[in-house]
């Protein structure tokens, strides 16, 4: 066993890596692999739903396809072990399966599960166990930005409506929110101008479609969004102006019933908006909590219970099968205690790997006088993407105040490039470089004079 206690910050030992030493490969000249064309088939089907478009793809049972090939992929295709984090991903699934029989309607709990499942095979195991380059990890993020834009594209041209898990409003704008941070650092880490152009014409197309979605909960998460890409971007200025030149084309799009819509943010606790149903609705969830504190009513089963907890007096329609639109009163009613505590674990893990890959690559920055070119621009790109990934995050996390998205593949498809972050670092060639410590000053020799 490789002992690693004594390795100096910025190297393994921070960035959490348990695996052997780098091995000395050309990253850039291996081939993408069948993990990688999983992924990008994967976030065709579940992102630009492109099957919901092209009638006659829906018989080709595309996501199942997806989902067998990423299994077989994972069992003998696999070239990494699954990471300590994958633990609470894996618990959390066993715990939505223990509650299957538990549950008042246990055929939506199972199959909840069993498409959470799929997202975990066909998405997150891939990435935290095959994508370990910077050419396999930007062509899945170039995957996932571009099927999802499709999405932005199909909100701008309906009226703010998408398709698939994006047909709300709500949905699409939170996807857009997800989309623009990593769009822009993959447009601004690029190596050629068309694919900066690329990159940043996916971020104005994220931006637009936020605004078509009329979504006042998706503004909150753009806002979010945006103001911690500026605070955390390595290139702050750069990326203000990047934002600045993007609202500046979107303005002139932008209808007088935006602003209208956006000023009932101060008066959404009113009855009769939208915001006071949503308050209505978090209350019952936390009664639903409270009566069932232990492991929840089960995935996907809130809906069921509602009724059992509402108050005919205020006027409110029945409650009876409806979501109380928030990941978070969801999580504590269908999950439980026990749930929603391995549900942080592997959240925060997953940041936290993320995190330290990015103050590794940040504080063992390659010499510009010694290093390869391709060092100095893979530490760069692999410094954006994590930063966008946050921020990312954080559109998630504020949309999800409003939205019951706790099911979407969006969460985990974020846990999985989070992770492949640290995968990357490990095993690309180029990076090998911010892996290796620093040699030890030599000591100053002083002349004793006699």
């Amino acid at each position: 066993m490789i002992d690693r206690s004594r390795e100096p910050r910025g190297t393994r030992a921070e960035t959490g890596v348990t695996s052997g030493p780098v091995v000395a490969r050309n990253s850039d000249t291996e081939p993408l692999g069948l993990a990688s064309w999983v992924l990008a088939l994967y976030f065709v089907v579940e992102y630009s739903r492109i099957q919901d478009v092209i009638f006659p793809l829906q018989y080709m049972k595309l996501g199942l396809a997806a989902w067998a090939a990423g299994i077989c992929a994972l069992l003998f295709y696999r070239n990494h072990p699954f990471p300590r984090e994958a633990r609470p991903v894996v618990i959390f699934l066993g715990l939505m399966a223990a509650g299957i029989p538990f549950a008042q309607n246990p055929r939506v709990a199972f199959f909840t599960t069993l498409t959470v499942a799929q997202m975990l095979f066909s998405c997150t195991f891939l990435l935290m166990t095959a994508t370990d380059s910077m050419k396999k990890l930007r062509f899945a993020l170039w995957a996932f930005v571009a099927a999802s834009t499709y999405q932005a594209f199909l909100g701008i041209k309906n009226g703010g409506v998408g398709i698939g898990y994006f047909v709300d409003e709500n949905d699409l704008c939170m996807l857009a929110a997800m989309v623009a941070p990593i769009a822009y650092f993959l447009g601004a880490t690029a190596e050629g101008w068309k694919a900066r152009l690329v990159g940043f014409g996916l971020l104005f197309l994220s931006v637009l479609a936020g605004v078509a979605s009329f979504s006042r909960g998706g503004f909150l998460a753009m806002v979010g969004t945006g103001g911690y890409l500026i605070l955390r971007s390595p290139r702050r200025i750069a990326t203000l102006l990047a934002i600045t030149v993007a609202l500046l084309l979107v303005y002139p799009l932008v209808p007088p019933a935006w602003y209208k819509e956006m000023a009932t943010i101060e008066t959404a606790d009113q009855y009769g908006d939208t915001g006071e149903t949503r308050l209505y609705m978090w209350g019952i969830a936390w009664h639903v909590y409270l009566d069932n504190p232990v492991v929840g009513v089960g995935p996907n089963n809130l809906g069921r219970h509602m009724a059992e907890f509402e108050d005919e007096s205020t006027g409110h329609r029945s409650m009876w099968g409806r979501a109380c639109h928030s990941i978070y009163f969801t999580l504590l009613a269908e999950s439980g205690t026990v749930g929603t505590i391995v549900w942080l674990w592997m959240l925060l893990a997953s940041v936290r790997v993320n995190a330290l890959v990015a103050r590794a690559v940040k504080r063992r920055a390659a010499d510009p006088a010694t290093a390869r070119t391709k060092t100095l621009l893979k530490q760069r790109q692999l410094l954006g993407i994590s930063r966008g990934l946050e921020a990312s995050l954080i559109g998630f996390l504020v949309a999800g105040v409003f939205l019951t998205t706790n099911y979407y593949p969006n969460l985990w498809t974020l846990i999985g490039f989070m992770l492949a972050t640290r995968l990357t670092l490990e095993n690309d060639s180029d990076l090998a470089p911010l892996l290796t410590p620093a040699p030890a000053p030599e000591p100053t020799l002083h002349r004793v004079r006699a």
